[in-house]
């Protein structure tokens, strides 16, 4: 769809090699190319719902009875283990092993967005 920025060398291998600065300077040609533009966006949404996600859990947490911190355990023991196979396979890289945890995540994001805007409705912040 979009085409990645050609490379003599990847910047990536650059990097393992050791060679920092020329893996930078090789990029910062191509910071501005669409691919790097949507990679950028997608991982800053993607750092929003793991941020959303964790004020879902903590709500959850914070104001649910056992069922729900049991099923909080349970989630983040599920949610642990695909994040290390994620890790182990491609240190993040590629995105298809978190694929099955996905609903998950959505979901207690959709948590922690409730839980922030309730928060926020209480005038928590505004309080000293």
């Amino acid at each position: 769809l979009i085409p990645q920025p050609a490379y003599h060398i990847p910047p990536t291998q650059l990097l393992f090699e050791g060679k920092i600065k020329e893996g930078i300077f090789g990029v910062v040609p191509f910071l501005f190319s669409p691919y790097y533009v949507i990679s950028f966006a997608g991982r800053i949404i993607w750092f929003t719902v793991a941020l959303l996600m964790l004020c879902g859990i903590w709500g959850l947490w914070r104001d649910g009875d056992r069922l729900n911190r049991s099923l909080i355990i349970l989630f983040l023991i599920i949610f642990v283990y695909f994040s290390l196979i994620v890790f182990a396979v491609g240190l993040g890289i590629d995105g298809r092993q978190r694929y099955p945890i996905e609903p998950l995540v959505i979901l207690f994001a959709v948590f922690g967005w409730k839980y922030l805007r309730n928060f926020m409705k209480r005038g928590m912040f505004l309080s000293p």
